[in-house]
């Protein structure tokens, strides 16, 4: 945009109130609770003195990061982005603060301020018009069209819906209730013309995002055209129609073919009979007299098409909107990768849908993964962009600690509160609206340096450095986003420190194996005597010593004689919690641990670490070793996950041996980690003494973190940023305090001590990020086809995405969905009633038939509808079928 004083319009100052803004900057500081005040109405740019931007920048900076806002954060925050002396220092904020007596005005100031940007901007807009308007060089068409675009980008920024009081809402839910009781038994949304599809879903409904996909040549376009002439000329709406890939002539001659009956191959080499001319003059002349707006502009964005629906809706009116197709809009600006991209353009579409309450239909291609199977049916794991992940995958819950297969919450059906990844890369609870199945798909089951795995779809997106990437794009080596840590559950169980002890030592020690004693072995005097005396304590068990060679066995028995129906107390609380029965290599712990708080999940892990676990010195006598050993992958995989529950990172690793079966080892490494391990957790027993002595040892050794590093692609964005200062890379090193090597350190990764001393000497709100994130950068060590599963999916609004499996991983494009349609024709495949013939021998040739298959239906049931399809018109029709076959 142009700049004022360079502007056409006279040389006026620009509307401005520089007492306002020291008003909302000197309320903000003098209560922090006002910004909650402010940022719905006044945003940085509104300011109309550059030092005023940058301090509300830095306040707003502030209260993203939950930090204090004050006189000494502020004047930190500012000194960190080397701003303080460009505002006039400490003493400027000070005056500041003396401005206003309080903050209760807060918001009339900043609508203030807000109005007079506003006022600004729209003289900026007028010298932009107005020198566009003097280029005479410039298409008039293209002219009015670009100064209606400033216009709008102005009115825009200030179209925000405020809240409502619940008793509108009714008000309006009531409304719509008498209304649809009124009118019972009629279409009420946009009728498609298709009856079938009409009745299971009401018509296209205002507000919904109708996904429409299909491989190429299925008839995706033709099918759109369908809806838009049915839609327009029997019932009279008003659309909108973007076309990304064929031009308004071709569409044009599509819907004249469709309606005048006529050959569409004829129509467009122009070899047409004189019967078809009378169809043509009727068709072009009923087409001309709709309300059908058409834009064929190439590579449009979201942020156009929603510029000039609010164009067409205010002049005109606008009931429905079709864009062909999906994956040929972009996004301005900075992204990733195209699946980022993919995801905000779907999820502007559905904004654009409830915006303007009109249905927004997005043709959408689907993925080569259905030419692979037999039936070549498409299911929403084939939605391009779009991943999935095998049942059997682990959502943990937010609120219980709760560790539930993604497969299982399809049955639940209730939204759950989950962990997501925000924007500032920092783990936050969000809200799992829904899970569902997606088909079946070729697997992949991936493994990290720390023993994590998952199995998903090839296009399943994982979080790099870099971006959003999915994972038939990923190699080993490449470095995937894990939590750090995961937050305690906000509702968390309890149990009896005896439960947790006797529990704790019959996993790792005891055996409950069914039609046999039960029985506990230990050498350990400390731990024999915590166990018998917590049973004793808990249960109606009287514990027998048994001693062998340098160990002892302790029966534990019940106190009465045990007949049918009358078990042992601690065999049937194993068995509730559903472990009784299992042997070494199948043992796992139970759910109601998850659901603990830390403090019980570290006391659990203490008596666990007594039976199979290890802390001693390392053979090299260098260093400690801490470790755990099982039979059982899957009880090592739980350990894994609990110690993430208490910030602390380790290893799963397995060791196998010839004619033997393969033991697992999870390792906790490092100082940091093994430091909180000895703190947190601690030991028990005849381990005690010598986990204190190296505690006191370990604070002494400096942390080498070698694999807890930002990956090395963080290099090119600290370059970046070096180029934009304008220091050359010995300037660099020689203000970081650093021997020049070159471009040396660029092959490895950026320990998060490192980049934290980069960004104070470098500073940038990104590499700050990146330094201060919830994230733990894992290495890919393999990835193996697993063969074709039923996979599942979920939705997560504001956040995109979720932790599984202990992982990062995003969700798909069918979430911002209310409605999936698949297109499906046989015939594609079978072009010849040969081909189909051999592979079909008893089927009818489906030579003009077409399967719309809705697929999900947010607000009612799915179905699969037959229509017919002319191929020679290109367009959809209703299958009139005999009653009697």
């Amino acid at each position: 945009m142009m700049d004022i004083e360079t502007s056409t319009l006279p040389n006026r100052i620009a509307p401005n109130n520089i007492e306002a803004e020291q008003s909302v900057l000197g309320a903000l500081l003098i209560d922090p609770d006002a910004i909650i005040k402010a940022v719905p109405i006044v945003h940085a740019e509104d300011f109309y003195l550059e030092k005023h931007k940058w301090i509300y920048e830095a306040i707003f900076a502030l209260h993203e990061r939950r930090e204090p806002i004050d006189f000494v954060t502020v004047v930190s925050e500012l000194e960190a982005h080397n701003k303080l002396n460009d505002v006039g220092g400490s003493a400027y904020i000070t005056s500041l603060v003396n401005t206003v007596p309080s903050a209760i005005n807060v918001e009339s100031y900043a609508h203030l301020v807000e109005r007079l940007s506003t006022q600004r901007r729209l003289i900026s807009a007028a010298g932009d018009i107005a020198g566009i308007a003097y280029d005479s060089a410039e298409d008039i068409e293209n002219t009015i069209d670009r100064a209606e675009e400033i216009i709008f980008a102005v009115a825009q920024r200030r179209m925000t819906r405020d809240m409502i009081p619940i008793r509108v809402a009714v008000d309006q839910f009531i409304d719509r209730l008498d209304y649809i009781q009124k009118h019972q038994g009629e279409i009420l949304g946009v009728s498609t013309g298709f009856n079938d599809l009409d009745k299971l879903l009401g018509g296209f409904q205002p507000s919904d995002l109708i996904i429409c996909a299909g491989r190429p040549g299925s008839g995706k376009t033709s099918f759109a055209l369908s809806i838009v002439q049915f839609a327009s000329m029997i019932k009279r709406k008003r659309v909108a129609l973007f076309s990304l890939e064929m031009s308004a002539e071709q569409l044009v001659q599509r819907m004249v073919a469709s309606m005048g009956n006529l050959d569409s191959q004829a129509l467009r080499l122009g070899k047409l009979n004189d019967e078809d001319y009378p169809r043509l003059v009727k068709a072009t002349g009923e087409l001309a007299e709709t309300t059908i707006f058409i834009d064929d502009s190439a590579a449009i964005t979201p942020i156009e098409i929603r510029a000039k629906c609010r164009r067409l809706q205010s002049e005109h009116g606008l009931d429905m909107i079709i864009i062909d197709y999906l994956q040929l809009m972009t996004i301005r600006g900075r992204i990733e990768n195209r699946v980022q991209e993919i995801s905000q353009i779907s999820r502007q579409l559905k904004e654009l849908a409830r915006e303007l309450h009109v249905p927004v239909v997005a043709l959408s291609q689907l993925s080569r993964a259905v030419e692979a199977r037999d039936d070549h049916r498409p299911q929403l794991a084939d939605l391009r962009e779009s991943g999935c992940l095998t049942g059997d995958t682990l959502i943990t819950r937010a609120d219980t600690g709760e560790r539930i297969p993604i497969r299982d919450l399809v049955a639940h059906g209730e939204p759950i509160p989950i962990i997501a990844m925000d924007e500032n890369l920092r783990l936050r609870q969000a809200t799992m609206t829904r899970a569902f199945p997606s088909g079946r798909k070729c697997v992949y089951e991936m493994r990290t340096r720390t023993g994590r795995a998952i199995r998903t779809s090839a296009n399943h997106p994982f979080y790099r450095v870099n971006g959003w990437m999915p994972l038939e794009d990923l190699r080993v080596g490449d470095r995937l986003a894990l939590p750090r840590a995961l937050p305690e559950p906000t509702q968390p169980s309890m149990l009896s420190e005896d439960r947790l002890i006797l529990l704790a030592h019959l996993i790792g020690d005891g055996c409950y194996v069914a039609r046999q004693p039960l029985y506990y072995t230990n050498s350990d005097k400390l731990c024999l005597e915590a166990v018998a005396s917590a049973a004793s304590r808990e249960f109606d068990v009287t514990p027998r010593w048994v001693k062998q060679e340098n160990w002892y066995h302790i029966y534990l028995s019940a106190n009465k004689h045990l007949t049918h129906g009358c078990h042992n107390p601690i065999a049937e609380w194993l068995q509730e919690m559903g472990i009784y029965g299992q042997r070494s290599p199948e043992k796992i712990i139970p759910a109601p641990i998850f659901k603990l708080n830390n403090a019980q999940v570290a006391f659990f892990l203490r008596h666990l670490w007594a039976t199979d676990g290890n802390i001693s010195r390392a053979s090299s006598g260098r260093g400690t070793v801490i470790f755990y050993a099982s039979t059982s992958r899957m009880l090592l995989e739980q350990i894994q996950h609990l110690l993430l529950r208490l910030d602390i990172q380790c290893t799963v690793r397995v060791n196998r041996k010839p004619g033997y079966r393969p033991t697992y080892h999870l390792h906790v490494q490092g100082r940091d980690d093994q430091c909180k391990f000895l703190t947190t957790i601690g030991a028990f027993g005849a381990k005690e003494p010598f986990a204190r002595q190296t505690l006191s040892t370990l604070a002494e050794i400096p942390a080498n973190p070698n694999y807890d590093v930002v990956p090395k692609e963080i290099w090119n964005e600290i370059e970046s940023v070096r180029n934009a200062r304008g220091w050359s890379l010995r300037e660099m090193h020689h203000n970081l305090g650093w021997a020049h090597d070159g471009t040396n350190r660029r092959k490895h990764g950026v320990s998060r001590t490192r980049l934290n001393h980069i960004v104070d000497v470098l500073p940038d709100p990104r590499l700050e990020l990146l330094a201060k994130s919830d994230i733990y950068w894992d290495e890919i060590v393999s990835i193996e086809d697993q063969g074709e599963e039923d996979v599942f999916d979920a939705t997560v609004p504001g956040f995109h995405n979720f932790v599984a499996n202990d992982f990062i991983v995003h969700n798909s494009i069918e979430q911002d969905a209310d409605v999936v349609i698949f297109i499906f024709r046989e015939k594609t495949y079978y072009p010849t009633l040969e081909k189909w013939q051999q592979k079909h021998p008893n089927k009818p040739y489906p030579e003009n038939i077409a399967e719309i298959i809705v697929a999900k239906h947010r607000h009612g049931p799915i179905k699969d509808i037959q229509l017919f399809f002319a191929e020679d018109q290109a367009t959809f029709r209703n299958l009139v079928t005999d009653p009697r076959a």
